[in-house]
């Protein structure tokens, strides 16, 4: 009987330990990356480094963008947090895939978050590599009928990766389809959304200050 429990409990190991765990994909390592490690895959790749005052999807293949930011330009991606950092990559190839519109997000310089377009061969290469996914799907009714999400997500710890497919509808009832992959770190995103608040706040009180001074002579 006790042979038989090893036996048992040998295999259930084995079977524990035939799916890799996420990390990232390819160089890019969630908690382990740095924005150096990011500048020198720049130059191995000859990828010149430009500043972008806006958000930017389809870029040119030879530049790795970083996004600025702009108090009177909100974009979800950057923020007012002197802490973080993101840049942008066109396409990134690695394991035979090409992976599209890359945006890689960088808080106290370490890589939290990997974002970019999905694909038919990313899809398979992760269940592959990961196993089956956790599926769950989100559904809610609108003006112009019901919008649909399916979420596949794949664990480590605290770092979640998540294939989102959505069927949204625009403002004039036009179908749109949102097929993204995004591997991040959940505590260290939670403590860049913190630092984001905090910068968000300081900047409202400057700009309510001087609106208030503006108007002194009212």
């Amino acid at each position: 009987m006790k042979i038989l429990c090893s036996v048992l409990l040998y295999f259930a190991c084995l079977a524990s330990n035939a799916q890799d765990k996420i990390e990232g994909i390819g160089k890019f390592k969630i908690g382990k990356t740095t924005v150096n490690d990011l500048m020198k895959y720049a130059r191995g790749s000859s990828l010149a480094v430009q500043e972008a005052q806006s958000d930017v999807y389809e870029g040119s293949t030879g530049i790795l963008y970083k996004l600025s930011y702009k108090p009177d330009y909100v974009l979800d991606r950057v923020s007012g947090c002197t802490s973080t950092s993101v840049y942008y990559l066109r396409k990134y190839d690695v394991a035979g895939i090409e992976i599209n519109n890359v945006y890689l997000m960088f808080f106290d310089n370490l890589l939290i978050s990997f974002e970019a377009d999905n694909s038919p061969e990313l899809k398979t290469a992760f269940v592959t590599k990961y196993g089956e996914p956790e599926l769950s799907s989100n559904h809610q009714t609108v003006r112009c009928g019901t919008e649909t999400t399916y979420y596949s997500k794949w664990y480590n710890g605290t770092v979640t990766a998540t294939a989102l497919f959505s069927k949204l509808f625009s403002s004039s009832c036009k179908i749109t389809y949102v097929d993204i992959l995004t591997i991040a770190d959940e505590v260290l995103i939670k403590n860049e959304r913190e630092c984001r608040e905090l910068a968000r706040a300081k900047l409202n009180s400057i700009k309510q200050s001087a609106d208030k001074k503006a108007l002194k002579d009212l």
